[in-house]
């Protein structure tokens, strides 16, 4: 019995997605309880709003994010009764993959959060891109037309989620750029509701901020393997899973790629957007569970 456990990022945050956990785990309480000391904020009034605002705040939605992942990854692990084969966070999910393998723990990871959290609020810092999703396009294609039409200083790609999509940040030129190309190119373009222009080059000011923090914490061998997202493989060493971290803010999600570097019999996928199961289910072909709250993580199965 092989499984995965896949964790979804920022954005797949939706109201009401811990109540239930901590209506019923008294250890999900006590950690909603833990993660307040680092915020100032009162999560259990955020948790049980049905305000999408306030959950979706950047000041709070990353620990939200992690509060679900460590969570419901404790109770799948429990439930099956043996570790996973590896885990694999999307985005700010791998992050999450650092308490829930061990690398990192809970404590370290909710200081670690609670600075990052500030820097990326930091206004001081100008905002100097927005995120497009570009749907119809592949990541080389992509890159062949900024680098055929000289713009790199105003598109980066971000992630490269499935093999015809990516996400790219611009700037206020970019943009305009990316309206005229879709039209060449053939390609859709929706914009997205996300608060900074990570793993771009755009995010460098932000970054250089966060180092100090990230070279402070103690990163363990993890005790089980994360999948990395620019890497594209397993990783078991703390010291190399530290670095990634390093340039987690600034280089590219290879979603699309790290997946099909590794194939597993099942992935159970935390999220409760329940969108990345879609997604996954473009890449591989295997059999896939979504659990986003207590109903599903008792109706369980995997092959």
């Amino acid at each position: 019995m092989e499984y995965a456990l896949i964790l979804s990022g920022q954005g797949s945050e939706r109201p009401g997605m811990l109540k239930d956990a901590i209506a019923e785990y008294e250890f999900a309480h006590d950690l909603v309880a833990e993660a307040q000391k680092y915020t100032g904020l009162d999560l259990f009034d955020i948790i049980k709003s049905n305000d999408l605002k306030k959950i979706a705040d950047p000041r709070v939605n990353q620990f939200i994010i992690f509060l679900f992942h460590n969570i419901y990854s404790r109770l799948v692990i429990e439930k099956l009764g043996q570790k996973p084969e590896f885990v694999a966070g999307h985005s700010v999910g791998q992050l999450c993959s650092y308490a829930v393998s061990g690398a990192v723990s809970v404590e370290d990871m909710l200081a670690f959060l609670k600075d990052r959290t500030d820097i990326i609020n930091d206004s001081s810092i100008d905002l100097k891109a927005s995120f497009y999703n570009c749907f119809g396009i592949t990541y080389d294609d992509m890159n062949s037309i900024i680098s055929e039409h000289g713009l790199q200083e105003e598109i980066e790609i971000g992630l490269h989620n499935q093999e015809t999509n990516v996400v790219v940040a611009v700037t206020e030129k970019g943009r305009e750029k990316l309206e005229e190309l879709k039209e060449t190119y053939k390609f859709l373009v929706k914009k997205l509701d996300v608060a900074r222009p990570y793993h771009t080059h755009f995010m460098n000011e932000y970054n250089s901020k966060l180092l100090p923090v990230i070279q402070k914490m103690n990163f363990k061998n993890p005790d089980f393997p994360i999948l990395l997202n620019n890497g594209c493989k397993l990783e078991y060493n703390g010291d190399v899973i530290k670095a990634e971290t390093e340039i987690q803010m600034i280089k590219p999600v290879f979603w699309y790629k790290s997946l099909n570097a590794v194939q597993c019999d099942n992935y159970i996928v935390l999220d409760p957007s329940k969108s990345q199961a879609k997604i996954l289910s473009k890449i591989v072909k295997k059999n896939i569970v979504t659990v986003y709250n207590n109903s599903c993580l008792r109706n369980m199965k995997i092959q």
